[in-house]
């Protein structure tokens, strides 16, 4: 009787035993699910938060969203605008210059020294104006080539050049900063497409050469009016 007691308890134990058992897998399997879908999770957060500069998700075409919201993956830069020309520099003259003392008088052509006024080289004028017009002329073969006439009683300088015994359309903007009886000094500079004019050591306008060499062709300086130029100044 005792030893079918014994093998009762026997099989209870065995059957709780197995019960417990099956139980702890189940538990064990269903931590292990849970741990895996965890790992996916953050996975697929680490994915979508990954830092700026990597590729987001894809699109049925193919093309990707980069962190910024631009599709086409990778980070997109603006092109860069195109870099201005550079500017051709202008020759600076040379402060070189040869001294020809006056007073010089009207309608009388003077020799530029070298023979000619080359490109890069500076012409300077000192003289007083009287009352009325007067003008500096640059020629060649008695045709001027610059024409640069102050006329007081209209409130401009005249800058234009002589053809067949006539004067072309002259540029008058800039007003006239010659009053009657004062001192003044005229810098031109050959330039290669203009000559650069400046009064009294202040810029006063450019005039655009309208000649076929203006390297070689100006030639010589002619003054005439009302006006006694002192002294010139001509770069070596």
């Amino acid at each position: 009787m005792r030893l079918l007691h014994v093998l009762l308890l026997l099989t209870f134990l065995v059957l709780v035993s197995g019960y417990f058992s099956d139980n702890g897998d189940k538990k064990v399997k269903k931590i292990k699910i849970v741990h895996y879908d965890s790992t996916s999770s953050s996975s697929s957060e680490e994915h979508r938060h990954r830092p700026r500069g990597g590729k987001g998700p894809r699109f049925d075409d193919g093309s990707f969203e980069d962190y910024s919201g631009r599709r086409g993956g990778g980070r997109h830069r603006p092109p860069r605008p195109p870099r201005p020309p550079r500017p051709v520099p202008t020759p600076k003259p040379v402060e070189n210059m040869e001294t020809l003392n006056g007073p010089f008088g009207p309608d009388v052509r003077y020799p530029i020294p070298g023979g000619y006024w080359d490109t890069g080289k500076v012409l300077r004028f000192y003289g007083v104006p009287g009352q009325g017009r007067w003008s500096i002329n640059l020629d060649q073969a008695k045709t001027w080539l610059f024409h640069f006439a102050s006329q007081p009683d209209l409130g401009h300088v005249v800058r234009t050049r002589e053809q067949n015994g006539q004067f072309q359309t002259p540029d008058t903007y800039g007003g006239n900063p010659f009053p009657a009886g004062a001192n003044f000094n005229v810098t031109m500079v050959n330039q290669p497409t203009h000559i650069e004019i400046h009064v009294n050591q202040v810029f006063f306008t450019n005039y655009n050469h309208r000649t076929g060499n203006p390297s070689r062709d100006y030639q010589h300086v002619v003054f005439s009016g009302n006006v006694i130029i002192s002294k010139i100044e001509i770069t070596r």
